[in-house]
């Protein structure tokens, strides 16, 4: 599958800053990625047009007024002038491919304050009419696991910890630091029939990075995840989510 416009050679292109809401129960921020998805980006700061990777793109320049504003004025400006492709040339516009286009995609994050502070991320995003395998992806330090013990642990949590923090037993020691990740959506939908894992996972990728997946199958996934660090005791944080609403308990952290 494909995400954001970020590639080996090629750059995520410009998304749009919606706005920050603070109050005294916490702040929050939104910002419009569909042209990040839609379009990856190159421009004169790169070093060679001639790669596979760009070559089977269609290129055109960026139209966005901020992007061509930011750029006018450097025609007096040249780059690395020894080298033999277009740093020859003394100003190039930034230039778009279209890469992964979507209907929408919407990403609202911040923190909820108080005893107990936690961290909500809400992600939507929509393909087109169709239905998809989608990943919510999460990077996290390469040495996070996660804790699977179905038969102590909460339905639905998705508990990360150090690794150096587990027992044999599969649970973390006492008093471990966790961040306990809650799914906030109620979720009906039949995935497809395929060998697919619809479990959340961590996965390594690139030779020294790690990730947690989310994934879900459908029209629209709705991503809403409720961040929750927590010193590991016999008691977790719970979530009951119904239609429309979620509960979130959890107890003071240490």
């Amino acid at each position: 599958g494909r995400g954001q416009g970020s590639t080996q050679h090629c750059s995520p292109s410009r998304v749009q800053w919606l706005g920050t809401k603070t109050s005294s129960g916490g702040v929050f921020a939104t910002s419009n990625l569909k042209h990040g998805y839609d379009y990856v980006w190159t421009s004169p700061m790169h070093y060679s047009w001639t790669n596979e990777e760009r070559e089977a793109l269609s290129w055109e320049p960026e139209t966005l007024p901020e992007v061509v504003a930011a750029y006018k004025g450097t025609q007096h400006f040249k780059a690395r002038k020894w080298m033999s492709d277009y740093w020859n040339w003394g100003w190039g516009p930034t230039m778009r491919a279209l890469y992964n286009p979507v209907e929408y995609a919407y990403r609202t994050g911040g923190v909820v304050r108080g005893d107990n502070p936690y961290v909500i991320v809400v992600d939507d995003i929509k393909k087109d009419a169709g239905r998809h395998y989608y990943e919510w992806q999460m990077q996290i330090a390469k040495d996070t696991t996660l804790v699977r013990n179905d038969r102590v642990l909460p339905a639905g949590l998705v508990l990360l910890v150090k690794a150096f923090d587990l027992q044999n037993n599969g649970l973390p020691k006492q008093g471990a630091p966790c961040l306990a990740l809650f799914d906030l959506q109620k979720r009906t939908f039949t995935p497809p029939t395929d060998e697919r894992s619809f479990r959340a996972r961590v996965e390594f990728f690139g030779g020294q990075h790690t990730r947690l997946v989310f994934p879900v199958f459908g029209e629209e996934p709705k991503f809403r995840f409720a961040l929750v660090p927590y010193r590991y005791s016999e008691t977790a944080p719970t979530c009951e989510v119904g239609e429309g609403e979620a509960t979130l308990r959890v107890s003071k952290v240490q």
